[in-house]
């Protein structure tokens, strides 16, 4: 006898269908798995042996094949055990052989026959509705609570004795953009960053068009204090990016430290790997730059990570993406984050530094060796770099003013781009932004009408053409926080906000002897 049942498998960011065939002949009992199964997904033949004992049913004493096509992807999870078991108990005539036939069945089962979900469940319901809308599951009882805000026709089993009284439901919301009202967490966010009215005016500017942000300074200014205020941002994230936010949480299996409608901000220690930052493995899971997509990538204490790490974030800071290969597995995941680095201008820290007291204990060479670590065409990428510093001679006051119009400004600025490049762009997808920092070249020109060249800058100032890019992304997202079309002033902040870049607080090899 044959049967099959239908399920899901991941592949990379996509969802894959997967045919799970039983064939039951004559012969000496057995159970084999095939269709390149994972070691857990071989165990399922035990767990799938007890459960159907334990539900009440009769295991069939006969040659049981199970197949996953296609044969020809790998295998991971446990979450097709439901699946083996709703095939072998058709084949062998105990349910009905069309029960079931268009539902995606996901579900891990223990020895009484109990359901839960696994880690990738939430990804692939999630993935599979995106793909088709109209897609129906069969699922757990406790993942039911994790999906309820979406529209899904699905079929409710906490054990596997439950599939003779099934029950429909639907859920009434649907998974779509919604309007997010800035509510603040805490009304005195910055009141402890006192002076450092260029860093917050560029943390600002970063928040509304998401561009990268560099932060140099001497220990003690505030850089990793800015840096960890975006752990309390308010809700910045509409319905759709914070569904793709929890779908790469789940890949990973950290569904528990993915926030709702909060920008994910990952932090990792400077001694991560490559793997640790880019993702990668058996199978592929995200790393940090896929974590945080949609949200912040702080790296504190830049120059101390490894360069072969610092390397592979040029690629990502300008596409966006994570192309990973591991054997013959291989899978693109989406990368749109925003950077947030910060690093000391020099081994002690006070390199140029106006510090009461602090004078630079470091030879010139220590200085250049150290700024070096950082190589010109990743410090090309940061969109804006500051160097902070504090006057003693200014009277200490909080750099924010007015909290309040602080966030309607990055909320209105955020709410304007979005609408002027959903509108003139067709696709969406998790890969698709709508930030000025963010967006593609091609489609920012062609969409704002700015190009190199429109706004005038000083005769001795030698940048790239994507510096130049990047000073007219900014200006924009000057002129969407002012609310107003972009004007030179707009590009001469710009200007002033590549303050690292420009100025002479980086050392010159020529300067040393």
């Amino acid at each position: 006898m044959y049967a099959v049942s239908r399920s899901l498998i991941q592949n990379g960011f996509d969802v894959r269908r997967v045919d799970v065939e039983c064939h039951l002949s004559s012969g000496l009992p057995s159970f084999k798995i095939s269709g390149l199964p994972s070691t857990a997904i071989k165990e399922s033949r035990e767990r799938v042996r007890a459960a159907i004992k334990n539900s009440g049913f009769e295991f069939p004493r006969r040659r049981i094949t199970v197949n996953l096509a296609p044969a020809n992807l790998p295998k991971y999870g446990t979450h097709l055990d439901l699946a083996i078991a709703i095939s072998i108990l058709k084949a062998s005539k105990q349910i009905r052989i069309d029960f079931a036939t268009d539902f995606y069945v996901l579900g891990e089962l223990n020895l009484q026959g109990r359901l839960s979900s696994s880690a990738q469940c939430l990804n692939l319901v999630l993935g599979c509705m995106q793909q088709n809308s109209l897609s129906k599951f069969i699922i757990p009882s406790d993942l039911s609570s994790q999906i309820s805000e979406i529209d899904i026709s699905a079929i409710v089993l906490k054990q596997l004795v439950c599939i003779k009284r099934i029950k429909h439901f639907n859920h009434n919301h649907k998974l779509s953009d919604q309007r997010i009202e800035p509510k603040l967490k805490d009304s005195d966010l910055f009141s402890d960053i006192l002076n450092q009215y260029s860093a917050l005016r560029a943390l600002q500017i970063s928040l509304a068009g998401h561009h990268h942000l560099l932060l140099v300074g001497p220990p003690g200014c505030g850089k990793s204090l800015i840096a960890d205020k975006l752990r309390n941002l308010p809700k910045l994230l509409d319905e759709n990016e914070s569904w793709q936010s929890k779908r790469l949480f789940s890949m990973s299996s950290q569904l528990n430290k993915a926030s709702d409608k909060e920008l994910p901000v990952r932090c990792p220690h400077h001694s991560a790997s490559t793997k640790g930052i880019i993702g990668g493995g058996r199978p592929i899971i995200p790393g940090e730059v896929s974590l945080s997509h949609r949200g912040y990538l702080i790296l504190d204490e830049l120059p101390e990570f490894k360069r072969e790490v610092l390397e592979s974030l040029r690629q990502v800071m300008q596409s966006h993406s994570v192309n990973l290969s591991h054997g013959f597995e291989k899978a693109t995941l989406p990368a749109v984050t925003t950077i947030l680095a910060n690093m000391n201008p020099c081994p002690c820290g006070y390199y140029n530094s106006n510090f009461a007291g602090s004078v630079c204990r470091c030879l010139p060479q220590q200085v250049h060796n150290y700024q070096s670590r950082i190589s010109g065409p990743l410090l090309d990428r940061f969109n804006m770099s500051i160097c902070m510093e504090v006057d003693d001679s200014i009277k200490n006051q909080p750099a924010v003013s007015n909290l309040k119009d602080y966030w309607s400004a990055v909320f209105r600025a955020r709410s304007v781009q979005k609408l002027r490049y959903k509108k003139n762009l067709k696709s969406s997808t998790a890969f698709t932004t709508y930030f000025n920092g963010q967006v593609a070249e091609n489609d920012f020109q062609k969409i704002t009408g700015l190009r190199p060249g429109r706004f005038s800058k000083p005769y001795n100032l030698m940048i790239s053409n994507r510096k130049h890019s990047q000073l007219l992304r900014i200006a924009q997202t000057i002129a969407d926080l002012n609310d107003s079309h972009v004007i030179q002033e707009h590009f001469d902040e710009a200007l002033y906000l590549q303050q690292y870049t420009q100025n002479d607080v980086r050392s010159s090899r020529r300067g040393i002897k």
